[in-house]
């Protein structure tokens, strides 16, 4: 199973999930091995109204991929990051002004901005309903939220095979096989209709396949942080059954396949 505490710890993920984006790198390159490939910054800012001129705060921005998005695809609209780590906010202040804040206190004055996008870091925050007040707070009137999760079967094949991999290196507290997120999708909307209004969920699937089991072993690698303080074999030994396994699937088979299950809640703040 995933340690809870390991997913929202402050320390834990300031100084060693997140401390670089290195782990995060990793696990985004499954995503180059789609079948209908999807730019997710981008397919987020299509969405929003007005994105082209608007005022944007990213929270959570890690290192800075929506910023980059927003520079490339709308010069004249405007961008601030804000991650927990040091380590992120300084990556993401090389495509906009950056800095590290905490989710639950956001240094900006109310009102201060047409849009804000929480993009896959709802489920790290302790206190979900304190992170949304604050984006509330921040947002103005009439304003857009973007909150981008992951779904239920968000590559579910992959947590299978971690699984395995972790029974079959005599582990006792294999996790379940599926996405350790707190909280997905769909779980997400009430959460968010507390605070804003005229709620519209989009959701994608997409197919990935691979012939590289390294791909695989590496995504896994790069859950260290999330998974290895609650089980009891080394993690390395986890990564490299996690290779064994996808590299007999697929000269089993001829390729290791997954899918990707993520969507986005877009949101508006009520005008006042």
């Amino acid at each position: 199973m995933a340690s809870n505490e390991s997913i929202t710890d402050r320390a834990h993920l300031i100084d060693f999930a997140y401390a670089t984006p290195d782990r995060l790198r990793k696990r985004i390159r499954l995503y180059d091995f789609q079948v209908d490939p999807i730019d997710l910054p981008a397919w987020v800012l299509d969405h929003i109204p007005s994105a082209a001129t608007a005022h944007f705060l990213d929270v959570g921005c890690g290192p800075g991929r929506y910023l980059e998005a927003i520079r490339s695809s709308h010069p004249v609209a405007t961008a601030f990051g804000c991650d927990l780590s040091f380590g992120m906010a300084r990556e993401a202040a090389l495509h906009s002004p950056s800095l590290a804040g905490d989710s639950t206190f956001l240094p900006f004055s109310d009102d201060s901005f047409d849009c804000v996008i929480a993009a896959h870091m709802l489920y790290h925050v302790p206190d979900i309903d304190a992170t949304l007040r604050e984006i509330f707070r921040v947002t103005r009137s009439g304003g857009n939220v973007a909150v981008v999760l992951n779904g239920v079967a968000h590559l579910r094949e992959l947590f299978t095979v971690l699984r395995d991999a972790v029974i079959a290196v005599g582990g006792k507290n294999a996790p379940r096989p599926e996405s350790p997120d707190r909280i997905k999708l769909r779980a997400a909307e009430p959460l968010i209709a507390r605070y804003f209004a005229s709620l519209e969920t989009f959701a994608e699937r997409r197919a990935i396949v691979t012939t590289d089991s390294t791909v695989i072993a590496d995504y896994v690698e790069s859950m260290e942080a999330t998974f290895a303080s609650a089980i009891d074999v080394q993690w390395s030994d986890v990564v490299e059954a996690t290779r064994t396994i996808v590299s007999d699937h697929i000269a089993n088979h001829g390729a290791w396949h997954t899918s990707s299950n993520l969507g986005m809640i877009l949101a508006r703040k009520p005008r006042t």
